[in-house]
């Protein structure tokens, strides 16, 4: 494989006013300022309170939840009114690190008004057998037990079929999530999405467990007398989604996130039963971890909470194992917990050999988009193996698993863990049962859009959903070749003349200094 050449692209230099140098060099005095001025005005921080914030997040000023608006103010109307009726409640969560802390905060936030195993309950799909997102086969399953709400979480904001089904069925739907908006409103008791938010607002980058803490904090403060647990305790859990799930940490992201890692990090400290979670302090033990940065949770927490679905489809119990005191229990669920892990890097080890064995005989310089193909690959680990070979090659790379005619049920659904859109059926004839599929994960690097790239390609898919540098597939076998050349042959025109930046690792630089000033 050929080395990947680097290209550098350095951001406009842009000279703040001198008064915030002046405030930065307070700050920092033995520093003259210059240059830590002129890379927090790039970043955004532009004025005194801002600074203050920044360097010391206790000084910070978080967004009210009702920054959220009407639909804010919706779903705590309706929150109430099943509380005072004695609705069934149900949580929609997810099967990803993001999904799974949403559901927890949820249950451990919401249980504060609603009992929970008796009025409150929650779902989460299976990754094996289940897509992203709301399905009907779950809802009506639901409406069987008597629930009359869903609170969906990090999911949600385009299964406008799902809602209205639910509807049909007479059960409300209160969407909390972070993904792609539909064109229109669902069809919903309330929607608190931040991308309904300008992009300056400090809430815009909130992941789903974050946009879930903000609905049980607007709650705790509508109803401030019926909690008997603080709000606080749950922002462990915020920091672990936060972080596990890989948003831009600014604004209300970044000052969650600080505050969870210092009550992952206290919590961490205490014997294990005296912890207000010890089944996250088993996990940090378990990958050797003290909580105290936040590679302990992208690199520790988080790939094990995503191994248990991507091994065992059912990732249910990781709710259980973040939120119980029951030390034998969350002892047996960690346990598992790591097995699921080590499992994955196994497989994902397995599959990676394949790969490059794949790659060797592929002639790159004639390649825009890597397409591989196996019988049998694990869908579960291909978006990891994807976005290492997209990371190696500088290309998007898609990986497919082909599988056998019998388990091509329209029920069931690729298995990735893409983060925007939900996975919705394309291409649902009645002859699709009897066609070979191939299922897998799109990784992409360099701002390619992946995503448009490969949804133009709608006529030769079964199922797709994602972002545009991650997105889960599927398709029959015998359209591989044709959508393969057809994705190939957009992105050269798409290109143009920039089409030999391909195989390029862009870095991208907010500063030139010399390495003499450096520290100065």
């Amino acid at each position: 494989m050929p080395n990947q050449q680097s290209q550098w692209i350095l951001s406009p230099t842009v000279q703040p006013p001198e008064w915030f140098i002046d405030a930065v060099r307070q700050h920092a005095p033995d520093l003259s300022g210059n240059y830590a001025a002129q890379l927090l005005w790039h970043r955004g921080i532009q004025d005194a309170e801002q600074l203050a914030g920044f360097i010391n997040y206790r000084l910070y000023k978080p967004a009210s939840p009702f920054e959220f608006g009407q639909e804010m103010e919706r779903a705590i109307a309706r929150l109430k009114q099943a509380q005072e009726l004695g609705e069934q409640v149900a949580i929609w969560g997810d099967f990803d690190a993001d999904g799974i802390t949403s559901t927890s905060v949820l249950w451990d936030g919401l249980g504060q008004f609603f009992a929970q195993y008796l009025q409150l309950s929650y779902h989460i799909p299976n990754r094996l057998t289940d897509s992203h997102g709301l399905n009907c086969h779950g809802i009506e399953a639901l409406a069987n037990r008597g629930v009359k709400l869903i609170v969906t979480c990090d999911t949600g904001s385009t299964n406008i079929k799902e809602i209205e089904y639910a509807q049909a069925l007479g059960i409300d739907v209160i969407v909390t999530d972070h993904h792609t908006l539909p064109p229109e409103r669902p069809p919903v008791a309330a929607i608190i999405n931040p991308r309904y938010l300008s992009p300056e607002n400090p809430l815009f980058n909130l992941s789903g467990v974050a946009v879930a803490y903000k609905l049980v904090e607007a709650l705790y403060q509508t109803l401030p007398d019926v909690p008997q647990e603080p709000l606080e305790d749950l922002l462990d859990l915020v920091a672990i989604g936060l972080i596990a799930d890989l948003v831009q940490l600014s604004g209300d992201c970044r000052y969650l996130a600080q505050l969870g890692i210092e009550k992952l990090q206290r919590d961490l400290q205490k014997p294990a039963e005296l912890r207000r979670r010890p089944g996250v302090g088993r996990l940090l033990e378990l990958c050797r971890k003290n909580g105290d940065r936040p590679t302990d949770i992208s690199f520790g927490i988080g790939p094990r909470i995503n191994a248990v679905s991507r091994i065992q489809g059912d990732a249910s119990f990781c709710v259980e194992l973040l939120t119980s005191r029951e030390l034998q229990r969350v002892e047996k669920l960690a346990q598992t917990t790591e097995l699921a892990n080590t499992r994955r890097k196994s497989l994902q080890k397995d599959v990676e050999l394949q790969v490059d064995k794949k790659l060797d005989k592929l002639d790159l310089s004639t390649t825009g988009i890597i397409v591989l193909t196996e019988t049998g690959w694990p869908v579960g680990v291909l978006g990891l193996v994807a976005g290492q070979v997209a990371q190696k090659t500088g290309r998007p790379a898609i990986l497919l698993s082909v599988e056998e005619p019998e388990t091509n049920d329209v029920g069931a659904s690729f298995t990735d863990s893409f983060s925007e859109a939900q996975a919705q059926p394309l291409n649902l004839k009645s002859e699709i049962n009897n066609l070979k599929l191939a299922r897998g994960s799109a990784r992409s690097v360099n701002q390619i859009d992946l995503y448009q790239l490969v949804l133009e390609q709608v006529n030769l898919l079964h199922r797709f959903g994602g972002h545009p540098f991650a997105a889960g597939l599927s398709l029959p076998v015998e359209n591989i070749p044709l959508f393969t050349e057809a994705i190939n042959q957009k992105l050269r025109l798409q290109m143009g003349k920039d089409s030999n930046l391909l195989g390029q690792q862009v870095i991208k630089a907010d500063l030139l200094v010399k390495v003499a000033d450096l520290g100065k």
